[in-house]
């Protein structure tokens, strides 16, 4: 339980600075002053932004009060950010641990043990 708090602790202050610094050098992405940008770069934001999205998109609510809609942009990229920095962790430490499991020199009784 210990090594999962700080995995997600780690996930969650990580993807507060990503989501910091992609609302600050990109903001909304379908401004007209993001038109010069990577298309690439609005999808990402897009599919990392989509549950604020069609929060935005279905409440009229949000639709007007423009500050709360940016707070909640900001809040599901922050969310799924940290989704996927925590999974990116667990992949990584699976592919370490098969790895090592792979690769570490064992005799052969080690291995009729195991």
């Amino acid at each position: 339980m210990n090594r999962f708090i700080s995995t997600a602790t780690l996930a969650l202050l990580a993807a507060m600075l990503i989501e910091a610094g992609n609302y600050w050098l990109v903001g909304y992405p379908a401004n007209a002053s993001f038109a010069g940008q990577s298309v690439i770069l609005a999808v990402q934001w897009y599919v990392i932004h989509l549950p604020g999205v069609l929060a935005l998109d279905r409440s009229p609510f949000l639709q007007h009060a423009h500050t709360i809609g940016s707070t909640v942009l900001f809040l599901s990229g922050w969310f799924d950010t940290a989704l996927l920095i925590t999974g990116l962790i667990y992949v990584w430490r699976l592919a370490r641990r098969i790895a090592d499991k792979l690769f570490s020199p064992q005799t052969p009784i080690d291995r009729d043990l195991h």
